[in-house]
């Protein structure tokens, strides 16, 4: 089969039960084709593969508050 590309955010606001998107950039370079509904058992092995590696990402400032108690504001 031909590799298989998945789009990852770049933080965690993605969660498991978040709907995932699979394409095959090889034949489909405009992502126009969504694979996740018939290949939902490697969309579950990318998304445990996903977890793990946010798992050990430094926390985002997102969750972080001030000394106040007062959340972070987005740049």
């Amino acid at each position: 089969m031909a590799p298989i590309s998945q789009h990852l955010p770049v933080d965690d606001r993605l969660r498991s039960d978040d709907e995932w998107q699979l394409f095959n950039v090889q034949n489909d370079i405009w992502k126009t084709t969504d694979l996740a509904a018939s290949e939902a058992t490697r969309v579950k092995e990318l998304a445990g593969l996903w977890a793990l590696w946010n798992a050990e990402q430094a926390p985002s400032l997102r969750h972080k508050r001030k000394k106040d108690g007062s959340p972070f504001s987005d740049p």
